[in-house]
C-alpha cells in the first residue's frame, strides 16, 4: 500500500496541470468578487448596473466551455504517446 501511495503523491509533484487548474478555482472567485465590490461602490454613487442579458450570459459560457474544450484537446494531444 505504502508504494501505491508514494507513486500517487510523485504522479502530483511532477504534474503542474492539476496544481494550476486548483489554483485558478480561487483566482477567479477572487477576481469575481473583487469586480463585484468595485461594482457596488460605482452603484452607490450612481445607477446600479444592468445584469447581462440572458443570450448574452449563455455567448459567456459558451465561450468559457470553447476555452476549457480547447486547452484539454491541447493538453491531451501533447501528452497522446502513440
Amino acid at each position: 500500500m505504502l508504494p501505491m501511495i508514494h507513486s500517487e503523491r510523485r504522479k502530483l509533484t511532477t504534474i503542474r496541470s492539476p496544481w494550476l487548474l486548483l489554483a485558478a478555482g480561487p483566482l477567479v472567485v477572487i477576481a469575481g468578487v473583487t469586480g463585484l465590490v468595485m461594482a457596488l461602490d460605482q452603484a452607490a454613487m450612481s445607477a446600479s448596473p444592468q445584469p447581462l442579458q440572458q443570450w448574452a450570459g449563455g455567448l459567456v459560457l459558451l465561450g468559457y466551455a470553447a476555452a476549457f474544450s480547447a486547452a484539454a484537446v491541447v493538453v491531451t494531444l501533447k501528452r497522446d504517446v502513440t
